[in-house]
């Protein structure tokens, strides 16, 4: 729900304000316009009252250090400053509705979104605990559905104000406890100073639980109440409060669900994996009925990656999706994403990082394991966009070839599927991926330069989706 404007805050010349989005106890949030850049922006000012107890000095260096989160499931940061004593931060404005107003709209999610959405989510924190950086606010709240993603907003800010009132737990101005306490762990609910990830994979399955459910694993009519359940209460199983998920994917939520962080998943990377498995459960046999006459039913397998480098479980779970994307456009092949029942190749492959270096390795596989094809692709980490095409179209270019046109399913066999399926690249296609390009030169640097390429992109994007409104990529690209 968006309000005109009730006070009047400067700010630098460059941001015009436009409406109030959102209001609590600590803070008051704006979209407005960055005249430099020609966007929009999310303007989120802390009260005088949490401003004077931060401090400017101190919130410049947290909002510093959250800056450096360069992630696609995360909403970036970048600025900060103060204004007649209150402290501000600017996001990216995101035009989507959060987990939060589905959950309102909906009452609760299928098991396979509320899984998928849960493992975009670990895949962000997984990235974000590599750093050293814990979220502390994992709720409904703070993430965005965009395209069918799950994209995690104020990441950090939680510290800032945990800091700022003393405790583990935020406060509104006037003493009550926020909703966070519904998805905060035993240890955080404690104060412990010294939490680490695992903090935020409890968060994240007191989320999950809600999604799954309908409610959160606990409530009480007091905010104390309520902690004192996530300190000593187990939750109840998820089947008996209305849930349809899997054994698996439930026992993922009560092994987050963990009182001691010892007893939790080690780390979100693995939780992720999990995830992506779970909501694969209930679809395979829906994948699995291909069409008899389809030349190649094709496994999509995840990228392996080291396991002591989490930044890569991201890019591959990208690189994995473009792929199966790609050949999804092919006629006579049929893309399986789970199980290797009935296929006739097995796609999988490695990410290995070395500094801001990638190098994946994609081979094709015949289900006994002979090696049918195999490629390399290099990249950069700021350029990820440019190794998944080179990576998919590579991959489609090998299915091109070895598919035979006579083996190609009828198109009435393919039902809804668009008529341009099995055209490779449309004229929107064509400009997305010109956009792709011009933004993947705006580099970490900005500058004048970097502006260039960032509208550059912007007009091959906003040129493809007036040809295709609907096109995937592109309001990906845009996003």
């Amino acid at each position: 729900m968006t309000s005109p404007l009730r006070d009047t805050i400067r700010l630098p010349a460059r941001f015009e304000l436009d409406r109030e989005i959102g209001r609590g106890g600590m803070a008051v949030v704006y979209r407005a316009h960055d005249n430099h850049l020609g966007r929009y922006v999310a303007i989120k000012v802390l009260s005088p009252d949490l401003s004077s107890t931060v401090g400017a000095d101190r919130f410049q260096r947290e909002i510093a250090l959250m800056a450096k989160l360069v992630h696609p499931g995360i909403v970036a940061l970048f600025d900060s400053g103060e204004t007649d004593g209150q402290l501000y931060y600017v996001m990216p404005f995101v035009a989507a509705e959060t987990l939060r107003a589905r959950v309102v709209r909906e009452r609760k999610l299928t098991p396979h979104d509320a899984a998928t959405l849960g493992a975009d989510v670990a895949e962000a924190l997984a990235y974000a605990h590599g750093m050293s950086i814990i979220h502390r606010d994992v709720k409904p709240e703070n993430v965005f559905a965009v395209a069918g993603r799950a994209v995690l907003a104020d990441f950090g800010i939680a510290r800032i104000l945990g800091q700022a009132s003393g405790s583990g737990y935020t406060l509104t101005t006037d003493g009550a406890v926020l909703g966070t306490v519904a998805y905060m762990s035993p240890e955080q609910g404690l104060g412990e100073l010294l939490i680490d990830g695992r903090s935020d994979l409890y968060s994240l399955g007191c989320m999950l639980y809600e999604l799954l459910c309908g409610s959160p694993p606990f409530s009480a009519p007091t905010a104390l109440a309520v902690l004192g359940k996530h300190m000593t209460e187990i939750p109840m199983p998820l089947r008996e409060r209305g849930s349809t998920s899997s054994p698996e994917l439930d026992a993922i939520v009560m092994h987050l669900l963990q009182k001691d962080a010892a007893d939790r998943p080690a780390n979100a990377a693995d939780v992720a994996r999990a995830l992506r498995a779970a909501s694969q459960a209930g679809h395979s046999s829906a994948v699995v009925a291909a069409p008899i006459d389809t030349a190649e039913i094709v496994v999509v397998g995840s990228l392996a990656y080291a396991d002591d480098d989490p930044a890569c479980a991201p890019i591959a779970s990208a690189l994995g999706t473009a792929v199966a994307s790609s050949l999804a456009t092919l006629p006579g092949v049929r893309v399986q994403l789970a199980g290797s029942s009935g296929a006739s190749s097995v796609i999988d492959g490695s990410v290995r990082r070395s500094g801001q270096r990638m190098r994946v390795t994609i081979r094709v596989l015949d289900p006994d394991g002979t090696l049918r094809w195999s490629q390399q692709a290099d990249g950069t980490v700021d350029d990820v966009f440019a190794l998944e095409d080179a990576v998919s179209e590579s991959v489609a270019g090998f299915f091109s070839r070895s598919v035979s046109p006579s083996h190609t399913a009828p198109s009435a066999l393919h039902g809804s599927r668009s008529p341009t399926a099995s055209r490779p690249l449309s004229d929107a296609d064509v400009l997305v991926a010109k956009g792709v390009k011009a933004f993947s030169q705006f580099g970490p640097s900005g500058g004048a330069a970097g502006i260039g390429h960032l509208d550059e992109a912007r007009a091959y994007l906003s040129r493809a989706l007036a040809l295709d409104p609907r096109n995937a990529r592109g309001l990906c690209a845009m996003g």
